[in-house]
């Protein structure tokens, strides 16, 4: 909410106690509706009208030397001081709820039909059936998600770029940089689509601009050889603010992007995905190889929160094959539906150990 004075007689000022609510019970009583605080009597009374219905939500509030507290006004809370005038007015504007889009959502998206579109122009056999389908997902992703998403990039060069959250108001951080995996998730998509024939180079430019800065920001832990990083780090002209650890569901999403990228050739190498799988084995498994645990934060910290069976993190089985094992002795312990259930991360950790990656056949 925004509140400001008009042009009035007197000097008096009017402030939001806060400028942006984010609990979301709160949130859906905002009207988004412009009101007027105004003393039509005499310096000693206001009333506030809702300007867009022109209805009277509260008449002759008695107004002192302390000033007032406006809580008519839902869910906000405004104070109103100084000496007043007989004719002021006040101006308050609501913005309500909208809904906003994720980049990491798009991602999830994006990615597996990217891997469809590789699939189908990476092999002959299926561009026959498939192509015209192929090139329509890859027209409707460059215009709708990357071209859309460039007005959200920033450039931090030598470092590389990454995506920050959009200006509007009801956006949980405006204009922050995202955390790692909400920009990463995209950039998996980026990754496969870069190399293909026909696709924006811009695409692929991205994708090694965002391994390049994440790449950056990875700190290496010299008693256990692996890696940790936090959930966002917010760089900008060479300032930086950090959070804490990434988180393990969180990272998954970080770590498949890495996968993507080594596989590729695109900056991350063979090093780096083995510290990445020593930060798994050797700073958040909890040392029992019949039960194993992960921690719930990439730095060991949150000791034993999860099983060691979680998607991308799998896949660094590649690198270091106790991965798999660890990977088992998790499965193991499922009853037969979750077995099933998990049954296709455990095909790709098996062929991600007995097969380590040839970049040029991702």
């Amino acid at each position: 909410a925004y509140a400001h004075r008009l042009h009035n007689v007197s000097a008096a000022e009017i402030g939001p106690a806060e400028q942006r609510i984010k609990v979301d019970e709160r949130l859906r009583e905002c009207t988004g509706h412009t009101y007027i605080v105004e003393f039509q009597t005499g310096p000693e009374r206001f009333r506030i009208r809702d300007w867009d219905t022109q209805e009277i939500i509260a008449d002759a509030v008695t107004y002192g030397p302390a000033g007032a507290t406006i809580d008519q006004i839902v869910p906000f809370t405004f104070t109103l001081t100084g000496q007043t005038h007989q004719g002021d007015r006040f101006m308050i504007r609501t913005i309500a709820p909208q809904h906003v889009e994720h980049i990491a959502h798009e991602g999830m998206i994006a990615y597996p039909v990217a891997r469809f579109i590789e699939a189908v122009k990476t092999t002959p056999g299926l561009q026959a059936r498939y192509g015209a389908k192929a090139d329509a997902f890859l027209a409707f992703i460059t215009r709708n998600l990357f071209e859309k998403n460039e007005r959200h990039w920033v450039s931090i060069e030598p470092l590389g770029g990454a995506y920050r959250a959009g200006p509007w108001p009801t956006e949980r951080a405006p204009n922050v940089m995202l955390p790692h995996n909400q920009s990463l998730s995209l950039g998996r998509a980026w990754l496969v689509l870069g190399s293909l024939e026909g696709v924006n180079p811009a695409i692929g430019e991205r994708a090694r601009q965002m391994a390049g800065l994440f790449h950056s920001l990875l700190m290496v832990d010299d008693a256990t050889d692996a890696c940790t990083w936090h959930y966002m780090d917010w760089l900008e002209y060479g300032d930086g603010l950090q959070t804490a650890a990434e988180d393990t569901m969180h990272g998954h999403i970080d770590v498949g992007f890495a996968v993507e990228a080594a596989r590729r050739g695109i900056v991350f190498t063979s090093q780096d995905m083995q510290r990445l799988a020593n930060t798994w084995l050797r700073l958040m498994w909890n040392q029992d190889a019949d039960r194993p645990r992960i921690a719930g934060r990439v730095d060991g910290s949150e000791p034993g929160k999860h099983p060691a069976l979680l998607t991308s993190w799998t896949e660094l089985a590649e690198w270091d094959p106790q991965v798999h094992t660890l990977a088992v002795a998790a499965w193991s312990e499922l009853d037969a539906a979750e077995q099933a259930r998990w049954a296709p991360t455990m095909l790709l950790c098996e062929k991600r150990a007995l097969h380590p990656a040839n970049v040029t056949n991702p």
